[in-house]
């Protein structure tokens, strides 16, 4: 697939893992997160190539370690911001047409999914890639039920909805194929002996020309 690699944006970017890996490829790469300490510390990584946090051992027990940008990659090509995915702004975003936009582990904790997906058409270029990575885990604290994708069953026509198949639908309509599916594991550690094992389900859609 010959896609130009000019711009990439990366929507919830949290503190820029993603956008760094980007920039090895893409002239242009734009990180936004809703999270300022998020924002605030990809600004660091990128600034200093490097950012020192704490993590629990056990209990009240702290270990402090170093984040380190890997070799290779173009921070001067990067650029991040603080905003909303639902209510993306479009001053910052300006006129550009973005090749691939990625949004890692964030469909399932916006308040409406689909002010977002809405948002897509307008910024990508024909043939340009919208890229999901989703665990699916709606909770109600984050998403009201009338708004999620899937995961419940129609109470009209009794019939489970699946995330991912209701997401294929809603980028169908607007205008999206859908050209690419697997399964993502992930680990989270939570401290020295205890860890989160999870599974996201990835899909990359295809704009029509």
């Amino acid at each position: 697939m010959n896609l130009p690699l000019d711009y990439a944006l990366d929507i919830g970017c949290a503190v820029g893992g993603s956008s760094f890996e980007f920039s090895r490829d893409f002239k242009h790469v734009v990180g936004i997160d809703y999270s300022h300490a998020f924002i605030a510390t990809a600004n660091m990584l990128k600034e200093k190539g490097s950012a020192t946090y704490t993590m629990t051992v056990e209990g009240k027990l702290t270990a402090t370690h170093t984040a380190i940008v890997p070799a290779g990659i173009k921070q001067d090509n990067i650029q991040f911001f603080q905003g909303d995915a639902c209510h993306l702004p479009l001053d910052i975003l300006g006129n550009k047409k973005y090749s691939v936009i990625h949004a890692a582990n964030l469909l399932c904790r916006l308040p409406d999914p689909q002010l977002f997906l809405d948002t897509l058409p307008s910024l990508l270029i024909p043939n340009g890639l919208a890229i999901f990575i989703s665990p699916f885990s709606w909770l109600s604290q984050y998403t009201e039920q009338k708004y999620w994708l899937g995961g419940y069953t129609d109470t009209v026509t009794k019939q489970t909805v699946w995330s991912k198949d209701g997401l294929e639908q809603r980028m169908k309509k607007l205008g999206f194929t859908l050209i690419h599916t697997e399964n993502c594991p992930f680990l989270i550690r939570e401290h020295a002996r205890k860890f989160q094992w999870g599974c996201s389900y990835v899909t990359v859609f295809q704009l029509a020309k």
